[in-house]
């Protein structure tokens, strides 16, 4: 099992967040401590399947929404507005209701559930210049933070990045099922260091807040 630079920059920012919450425990490094070894757990184990791509599709398929849940509660955390939180409470439901129905009837177990990884992207591009113009908005100082400002981007960045190719995977994987490869290594696997890499920076902000304040 051969380890990329997309892997190594999350395993990185695993262990930046575990240090940070061992140091000074926050709510950010709290949030995400579990979720991003979660995540390794994930990536070590698609790769460890490889050769069975039943259980690999299905694993990242409901990851897809695992990944979903935390982000966008994440992201009612943040909101400030009544009207936001609703709008992202309905986003959620409407998301695992779709999740729900392509997992079970329309893709299926066993296939990677791309339509999900469609929608769930969408939403949380949206969400993500929903956060920033709530901070525009938003006078409070605790609500335009650095830490979040760079964690909230790496969602953005990462998401709206890698959103058109998995539009397109059916195309891609039909006609251009060599490049595939290459175009996941390229776009999604670079965009990968770039998310941990913005992760890593805010939780070290975090931590560096959090101190100041003791």
């Amino acid at each position: 099992m051969t380890l990329d630079l997309a892997n190594w920059a999350e395993i990185a920012a695993a262990i930046i967040c575990t240090t940070c919450f061992l140091y000074k425990p926050s709510v950010i490094n709290r949030w995400f401590v579990w979720f991003l070894w979660l995540t390794i757990i994930i990536e070590l184990g698609g790769k460890l399947s490889t050769s069975l791509p039943i259980v690999k599709n299905t694993m990242y398929s409901i990851f897809t929404g695992v990944e979903f849940a935390f982000y966008s509660i994440m992201f009612l955390k943040l909101a400030e507005s009544r009207t936001n939180r609703k709008l992202i409470l309905i986003l959620q439901a409407c998301f695992f209701v779709f999740f729900l129905y392509n997992l079970f009837f329309i893709q299926g177990i066993g296939k990677y559930n791309h339509y999900s990884t469609v929608l769930s992207s969408s939403i949380l591009v949206f969400l993500s210049l929903l956060h920033y113009a709530g901070v525009i908005k938003s006078d409070s100082v605790t609500y335009s933070r650095w830490s979040i400002f760079f964690i909230v981007s790496g969602i953005f960045i990462f998401y709206a990045g890698t959103f058109r190719i998995y539009l397109s995977f059916n195309y891609l994987v039909t006609n251009m099922p060599k490049e595939i490869v290459w175009l996941y290594k390229l776009i999604v696997s670079n965009l990968n260091v770039i998310l941990y890499t913005l992760f890593s920076i805010g939780f070290v902000l975090d931590a560096v807040k959090s101190q100041r304040k003791t």
